[in-house]
């Protein structure tokens, strides 16, 4: 057919990857050389050929690099970004937006995608900027910034060396690195871990399904410690379990015992070869506790006990000042158990 440049109707695209035929409708070469568009004279746009069908080469032409951009100056208008360097890989309008199947992308790239989404099936990487309304990654993002309006869905690994903006839910199956400024309207989840080297601003609640916030100490001699233990002060700062009954020198209970582990770890030192646990602060924690000094109720004020590591009842209020733990949360009758209580140190 005659193509109108006000439009046409009608027509019969090619469908998939395969050779168009006499009844196909396009816009194109049908030998092995590359379609090349042009505007104002010069060569902007060309799609590279390849004998089988497979993925070809998009090249972005008569970009002019300046100091400032050593990459190239964007045109003024165009919808899919600018490229200082060729994109080796196919590219693909569906109902996702752009989707790209490549396995990475030359660095020094900048996406600019004012409608659509942008859809990578291997991994992104990119020096530039990234702004789309929404990214769906099953691979891994790599990117200086990132921009979205919408969705970013990451399968992978997100790491974002620049600031990372997203007014929609931010998920990532992977571990989540940031260097740069993070700020998200909508949720943010995360598979794996969540590694931020600046601050995190939040204007709204933080919710987090754990008990205690807990922070870590050096832990004096080699033996192990059990969560839930009773600890002391030692003349060092370091913590011990404790032995005698109402030690004003407790610091609180080793987190992680039972369903309860901590929320917050203060203090966190992963490197320095020293051994240090995390003690529960402030929040629930699961306590070992020794009712052989007098039976635990709900509410009863816990002190330390004779016992190595347990606690008891405070039973004399005198003694008890400065050596209170917390409120016992369950009640224990007679032997030794491990029941939830309420930190608070008095």
């Amino acid at each position: 057919m005659n193509w109108d440049s006000k439009g046409n109707a009608n027509t019969n695209p090619p469908n998939g990857p395969k050779k168009v035929n006499d009844l196909n409708d396009f816009i194109g070469t049908i030998d092995a050389k590359p379609l090349v568009i042009v505007t104002n004279n010069f060569p902007r746009l060309q799609v590279d050929s390849t004998a089988d069908g497979s993925a070809s080469t998009l090249q972005l032409l008569a970009i002019k690099p300046t100091p400032q951009s050593p990459h190239g100056t964007p045109p003024p208008v165009l919808p899919v970004g600018w490229l200082g360097t060729p994109i080796n890989c196919s590219i693909v309008a569906n109902e996702k937006g752009l989707g790209f199947s490549a396995t990475s992308v030359a660095g020094g790239v900048q996406f600019q995608v004012s409608e659509l989404g942008v859809s990578v099936n291997g991994t992104l990487n990119t020096s530039g900027i990234l702004t789309a309304p929404e990214v769906d990654v099953p691979g891994t993002i790599s990117t200086a910034r990132l921009i979205a309006s919408g969705d970013v869905s990451v399968a992978g690994t997100l790491n974002a060396t620049g600031p990372l903006n997203a007014t929609g839910p931010l998920n990532v199956s992977g571990e989540a690195n940031f260097s740069g400024a993070l700020n998200t309207v909508g949720p943010l989840s995360t598979g794996g871990s969540l590694k931020v080297n600046g601050d995190v601003n939040v204007t709204g609640d933080v919710f987090l399904a754990n008990a205690d916030c807990a922070e870590e100490f050096d832990i004096s001699g080699s033996n192990e410690v059990d969560a839930g233990t009773v600890m002391v002060l030692d003349q060092n700062g370091a913590l011990q379990p404790s032995k005698c009954a109402y030690d004003r020198k407790v610091a609180g209970v080793i987190s992680g015992a039972g369903k309860y582990k901590p929320a917050i770890t203060l203090d966190k030192q992963t490197n320095s070869g020293k051994n240090r646990l995390p003690l529960a602060l402030v929040g629930k924690v699961f306590c070992k506790v020794d009712a052989q000094y007098g039976s635990v109720e709900v509410g009863d004020l816990l002190t330390t006990s004779p016992t190595t590591g347990c606690a008891m009842k405070a039973g004399d209020p005198l003694k008890a000042f400065g050596a209170v733990i917390g409120k016992a949360l369950r009640p224990l009758q007679s032997g030794e158990g491990l029941i939830p209580i309420l930190v608070a140190l008095q």
